[in-house]
């Protein structure tokens, strides 16, 4: 995974900071496969 923030988007005054995440997913098995769902838990440094 790779984790990109967004300075652009951001905006330190309001306290909102954007962030964009690469994530890749290998299927190394010999069945194909499907993402059915996926879930996200994000947590700042305060938990």
């Amino acid at each position: 995974m790779t984790t990109q923030y967004l300075d652009d988007q951001s905006d330190l005054a309001s306290g909102r900071f954007i962030f964009a995440y690469k994530i890749t997913i290998a299927n190394c098995g010999t069945v194909p496969a499907q993402l059915i769902s996926r879930r996200w838990v994000i947590t700042d440094a305060d938990g």
